[in-house]
């Protein structure tokens, strides 16, 4: 109602750990998601982080939320430029 955005990264693609955060990603409004890598830190896994991640990141994510990940990448990208006030 605040016009709040919230971005996830890595973590929700890890294994294990970070349930609380896995849970509530069901929970966040659709268009108030945003993706993002937060390279290059916060990787998904041990493996060095880079911004070409971000495609695993919204296949756990969508998984996450039962969506299609293309989808849900599609509507980070425009709630991005929507916050950003970027026109395509």
């Amino acid at each position: 109602d605040l016009g709040f955005m919230i971005s996830v990264g890595g973590p929700v693609a890890r294994a294990k750990g970070y349930e609380t955060l896995k849970r509530g990603l069901a929970r966040i409004p659709g268009d108030a998601l945003i993706l993002e890598t937060d390279s290059p830190d916060q990787s998904p896994d041990e493996l060095p982080n880079e911004p070409a991640r971000l495609v695993e990141i919204a296949q756990a994510a969508a998984a996450l939320r039962n969506e299609d990940w293309r989808e849900l990448l599609d509507r980070s990208a425009r709630n991005i430029s929507s916050l950003l006030k970027i026109e395509h």
